[in-house]
């Protein structure tokens, strides 16, 4: 097995903050920051990741009038949400960004290797992981101020690595009713 990937998606000023998970050594091998789409799905070519969690969804606004199922399960799980709004324009910013990644990624690496991930629910199972991450990745003065970011996007690769193995925790369906998210499952 080689690499999965995690990324967090910030604003047009924030950008994106990416991290690789080596499967065999369960390590984060490396992280980093960039404002282009080309230029981190060029950074992580040379990895092949096999699997890409991303904090943010599909597309930035849902196709119908009611909530999507997901983000109402992980409600009432009572996690904080950021709901996709219907109306495009009424998208915030950073959610917009995530659209436009999932697109370039679906288009680089297959739409198959991409999940959507939420960290803050993920970080409840951290005492469960077997991941390493060494401190000398954070090293520099310019990636003080983005500390969580670089561990939201560690945690989404630790999620690509549960969904890669077939054991990570999905919300976005009710077997009671046969309702499915209309943008698929959030894992964590």
């Amino acid at each position: 097995m080689g690499n999965v990937a995690g990324i967090d998606v910030g604003g047009a000023s924030k950008g994106y903050h990416a991290a690789i998970l080596s499967i065999d050594g369960k390590r984060i091998v490396d992280v980093a920051s960039m404002h282009s789409i080309d230029r981190l799905c060029e950074w992580m070519k040379p990895y092949e990741p096999e699997c890409i969690a991303i904090d943010g969804p599909r597309r930035h606004f849902r196709r119908s009038g009611a909530t999507r199922l997901s983000e109402r399960q992980l409600h009432a799980l009572g996690y904080r949400i950021q709901w996709t709004r219907v109306d495009p324009d009424q998208a915030p910013e950073w959610m917009v960004q995530s659209s436009t990644l999932w697109q370039k990624l679906a288009a680089e690496f297959g739409e198959d290797r991409l999940a959507e991930t939420f960290p803050t629910a993920a970080a409840t199972g951290l005492a469960a992981a077997d991941i390493d991450i060494s401190l000398s990745l954070l090293a520099g003065i310019e990636k003080r101020s983005t500390y969580k970011d670089y561990i939201d996007a560690s945690i989404a690769a630790w999620v690509a690595y549960k969904v890669l193995l077939g054991f990570a925790t999905e919300v976005g369906g009710d077997p009671e009713t046969g309702e499915c998210d209309e943008q698929g499952p959030i894992c964590f």
